[in-house]
């Protein structure tokens, strides 16, 4: 095995939706090693947008200088083909053979990707593929947030949810993370959404510790980095937007209205999101509860 192979790091943030995904791959791709890719499952849907080029990056007006420029928009077509069933086989035969975070690191001239798509099925596969081609090590990150919260948040953006299906997939979707994050072998961390926004300075130390990296204070003002990521929420996006807006960089982008008030609130800076302990419905909660309460109250006291 090459030294390089120890040095080079895929971080995959794993967990459910709405769970601050998006917050903590931002504060690790604000390592000075580190780049952040976003969400790279949802790159196929940029190929399916009328525009002249594919959007990609969360945080551009226009064009990307990473994605649309260092990254070739025909490699990326090439390897994330959208489409039917076969074309996806395909696209995975490919990644498999060759993994494409090799080109993410010689464009992004970075030590350590960040990769917070959150889906298991999708980290469990990639990782399987580092471990193959041996050039990087993949590490496990599982980011774990109040089921009652992410719930919330999923009846805010999508009011006819039906509590006890919606309730029913993420027990699964807890329970497969759950039981893969114990069987793996490599470098692995759990991050509590709580923590991380209430004490974000402690929480942060401690990951960096855990993945072997050394704790940058300014990791904590990621808004104020130069990030490049695949798609990612829009509310967590708001704060680079308006900092970049208060300094004359970039114009803000247009966030969904539900999220621009708490995000206008908090201002920038790292804040809970505790709008569920006011917002959840009662007969939401007690659905929710009798359900889950038992696997909810395991998760997070892990």
């Amino acid at each position: 095995m090459s030294s390089d192979v120890a040095e080079k790091k895929v971080v995959f943030v794993v967990g459910t939706g709405h769970s601050g995904s998006t917050l903590i791959g931002l504060i690790l791709s604000s390592h000075s090693q580190a780049f952040g890719l976003g969400e790279v499952i949802n790159i196929p849907v940029a190929f399916k947008q009328p525009s002249g080029y594919p959007r990609i990056c969360l945080l551009c007006d226009g064009p990307c200088e990473f994605w649309n420029d260092r990254v070739s928009s025909k490699w990326l077509r090439r390897w994330y083909t959208p489409g039917g069933r076969m074309r996806q086989l395909r696209s995975l035969a490919m990644q498999a053979l060759r993994s494409p975070y090799r080109n993410y690191f010689a464009a992004s001239g970075c030590e350590i990707l960040v990769d917070y798509s959150k889906s298991l099925r999708y980290a469990r596969f990639h990782a399987l593929a580092l471990q193959a081609h041996r050039f990087a090590q993949p590490v496990l990150v599982w980011n774990i947030r109040d089921g009652r919260a992410v719930l919330n948040s999923y009846l805010r953006k999508y009011p006819d949810t039906d509590v006890d299906k919606w309730t029913d997939v993420w027990i699964t979707s807890i329970e497969k993370t759950e039981r893969y994050f114990d069987n793996y072998s490599g470098q692995k961390a759990i991050v509590h959404y709580d923590e991380l926004s209430n004490k974000p300075q402690s929480t942060v130390r401690t990951l960096c510790e855990t993945l072997g990296l050394k704790f940058e204070m300014d990791m904590l003002s990621y808004w104020t980095k130069d990030h490049h990521i695949a798609f990612g929420n829009a509310g967590t996006r708001s704060l680079i937007s308006k900092y970049r807006s208060s300094i004359g960089a970039d114009s803000p982008t247009e966030d969904a209205s539900d999220e621009a008030d708490f995000y206008d609130d908090i201002g920038l800076a790292i804040r809970p999101d505790i709008r569920w302990r006011s917002e959840l419905p009662v007969e939401a909660a007690e659905r929710f509860e009798r359900r889950a309460g038992r696997v909810n109250m395991r998760i997070t006291a892990l």
